[in-house]
């Protein structure tokens, strides 16, 4: 049995390889929230009342997401850069 740490790590997991997806730079161009409701409301058999109020609010969410996303992965590779050469780069450049 799985426990409930290992279980939410899991979903985490997945929730972050949707957003990762979202906004690669190569495919954002093709996120459709409404093409992107319409099949997961097919997938699940949805009404038009869980369409609209449920589907729809979760995909816009995520596919809004996208800007804040794109500021954090672009923070992230600023901080791996390096920020110069270190004392003993600098003597071996001499």
């Amino acid at each position: 049995m799985i426990s409930k740490r290992e279980f939410n790590e899991k979903i985490g997991d997945r929730i972050a390889d949707i957003l990762l997806n979202i906004i690669h730079d190569n495919s954002a161009e093709y996120v459709d929230p409404i093409q992107i409701t319409n099949y997961i409301c097919r997938k699940f058999q949805a009404t038009e009342w869980e369409q609209q109020f449920f589907f729809a609010r979760v995909v816009n969410e995520f596919v809004t997401a996208r800007p804040a996303m794109w500021h954090i992965e672009s923070r992230k590779m600023s901080r791996s850069k390096p920020r110069g050469f270190t004392d003993e780069e600098k003597e071996d450049l001499k």
